[in-house]
């Protein structure tokens, strides 16, 4: 795979129950953007499913580093190194490096970048409780319909809260699934991991595609 990472979406269907404003389900959304987005840093090991319609599905662990407006993504499949403001994206498969502004809409492989995604004037949402005590699972449905993505589910611990889960589902029959599984909100991390160095990726062709 060559493309940047895809956005997130489900399909799996839940209980019948009604969508509408909850103000607890609320009060806990907005919890969980403060808690990944006004944090310092945050050390989360993440693993990615990709299930491609009528194809077995293909794992890929990755790492995410924030350090005040910067990160640094780590997958197989790409690395992104943002000082908040730029982003240099690392494709292996073409070895090549884009050089990209960073928009407020573009930082989709973390939580808060999801959360604010989902949690908008865009979808609604309900929620119920899972067979796991302690976790609530969140269905995102998009006011679109024409909108390529139909639904999304995110699993939250109630009791840390924090995401354990996002999952969703395209109309094309493509899934998409992050599991977050390690997660360090108060890791030290060195400046340096935050900052491009040409130097470690000699060969590759540089890409720069910011608008002056």
């Amino acid at each position: 795979m060559t493309s940047r990472l895809p956005i997130f979406a489900t399909a799996i269907l839940l209980a019948s129950v009604s969508y509408g404003q909850d103000t607890e389900l609320n009060g806990l959304l907005d919890e969980l953007i403060q808690k990944y987005s006004e944090t310092a840093v945050a050390s989360i090991e993440f693993e990615l499913e990709l299930q491609m319609a009528e194809s077995d599905p293909e794992v890929y662990p990755g790492q995410f580093y924030k350090k005040a407006e910067s990160y640094h993504i780590v997958t197989e499949m790409q690395t992104v190194i943002s000082d908040g403001e730029d982003a240099w994206i690392y494709i292996p498969d073409n070895e090549e490096i884009q050089i990209v502004d960073v928009e407020e809409d573009d930082d989709m492989m973390s939580p808060d970048g999801l959360l604010n995604k989902f949690y908008s004037d865009e979808y609604k949402y309900r929620s119920r409780k899972t067979d796991v005590a302690g976790e609530l699972l969140v269905e995102f449905v998009p006011e679109d319909s024409d909108d390529d993505i139909f639904k999304v589910q995110m699993l939250i611990d109630e009791k840390t809260k924090t995401v354990k889960q996002i999952k969703a589902f395209e109309k094309s029959g493509d899934q998409y699934t992050m599991k977050l599984k390690s997660q360090d909100f108060s890791a030290t991390l060195d400046d340096a991991l935050f900052v491009f160095d040409k130097s470690k990726y000699p060969g590759v062709h540089i890409e720069d595609l910011r608008i002056d």
